[in-house]
């Protein structure tokens, strides 16, 4: 049960730290290429 408990959680950690770092990282990759693609 707290195999299982923790399996979860962390599942939510990770998924929200991807969250974190898909919003940040990932729309500053893609500004740059639209911006390359438009000149």
């Amino acid at each position: 049960m707290p195999i299982g408990v923790g399996l979860i959680l962390s599942a939510f950690v990770l998924t929200a730290i991807y969250v974190r770092r898909a919003n940040g990282e990932f729309d500053d990759l893609n500004n740059a290429i639209l911006k390359e693609a438009q000149q």
